[in-house]
């Protein structure tokens, strides 16, 4: 078996059988979407894809189309909203605060109340970026993948 036959198999049975963080990894490795190497690697590999057959070219975009939807959180900012809203809230409660009563014998409530807010945020924009990076991954092979398909 020579080197392009093994790399064909290779990405057939990754692009069908990874689970969803090996495949965005493997993605990120092999189909990277600032190409820092050689162009005609990146040449070959796409030449690769190209050999796959149709099927497998139709379960690879409906699998990255899933990958897609499913980490892609835009649909949710309106409950993501109300959610935060509740919490800080809640967190007000808990650290008996009056935004509007600040006063020498409660600023360190006032101050712990605004770190722990802000903790809360950061937390859930780095689960937020982290899911949005993994649907552009998705996203861009799928495009890739569909462009290759109807080029064949």
């Amino acid at each position: 078996m020579d080197s392009d036959e093994y790399y064909k198999k290779y990405l057939e049975e990754s692009l069908i059988k990874l689970k969803t963080r090996d495949l965005i990894e493997f993605i990120k490795r092999e189909f990277p979407e600032e190409v820092n190497y050689n162009h005609e690697i990146h040449q070959k590999k796409v030449e690769a894809l190209k050999s796959l057959s149709k099927t497998d070219l139709s379960a690879a975009i409906a699998r990255l189309a899933r990958i897609q939807r499913k980490f892609d959180h835009t649909k949710l900012w309106t409950i993501g909203a109300v959610f935060i809203g509740t919490a800080l809230v809640n967190l007000q409660i808990l650290f008996k605060v009056n935004l509007t009563k600040i006063s020498e014998e409660n600023y360190i409530n006032y101050l712990m109340y605004g770190i722990t807010a802000l903790t809360v945020c950061f937390v859930l924009y780095r689960a937020i970026r982290k899911d949005k990076k993994i649907s552009d991954t998705a996203a861009y092979l799928k495009d890739l993948i569909e462009q290759v398909k109807s080029d064949k």
